[in-house]
């Protein structure tokens, strides 16, 4: 197994642990509720929450030792990207699991690495946007579906996952993100 696929491999190992932990702590909830443990019940819910981010900097820990100096390369993670995908495909929790990924990605490379370029119009394609850090950058263009309010790929290949369904969003905040 190369380095990419264990890259891969450990980020839905993180996704798998995260997961589980949470639909334990879910699957109690009734229990508690039924037998009015009110205090156990905050602290939970508020261990539910502490969970994600805790098991996404474990993950991220355990996959920068895997990716070593490889870990700044946009390229190593676009394929691996590519791996996780496969590996995710089919399976019940995907939206989440991608979400998962993006988390580790987001915590790598922190919310710096997005930077807004200027907008670049095109009547088939939609809004662009320029992913830029370590003097690389890679135009995303968003794309309108049925399913999907928007959907960003890259002109070299999807690098990480990006896309927000449409329900539980507000329209305004569907418009911030296109751009209109």
């Amino acid at each position: 197994m190369d380095r990419q696929q264990r890259f891969a491999r450990v980020i839905l190992n993180g996704f798998y642990a995260y997961f589980a932990e949470f639909e334990n702590i879910t699957l109690a909830a009734r229990t508690r509720f039924e037998q009015a443990q009110w205090p156990r019940m905050a602290e939970v819910s508020s261990r539910r929450i502490d969970i994600y981010k805790e098991t996404v900097m474990e993950t991220l820990s355990v996959a920068r030792q895997i990716a070593g100096e490889q870990i700044n390369d946009l390229g190593f993670w676009s394929a691996t990207r590519s791996i996780y995908a496969s590996l995710v495909q089919g399976k019940t929790n995907f939206e989440i699991a991608e979400t998962f990924y993006n988390s580790i990605f987001n915590s790598h490379f922190g919310t710096a690495a997005f930077a807004t370029s200027m907008p670049l119009s095109s009547r088939r394609r939609g809004m662009c946007r320029r992913l830029i850090w370590g003097g690389s950058s890679i135009d995303i263009r968003w794309q309108e579906t049925p399913r999907v309010r928007l959907v960003a790929y890259s002109t070299i290949t999807h690098l990480t996952f990006l896309s927000r369904t449409t329900s539980g969003m507000s329209p305004a905040f569907a418009r911030r993100l296109s751009g209109t």
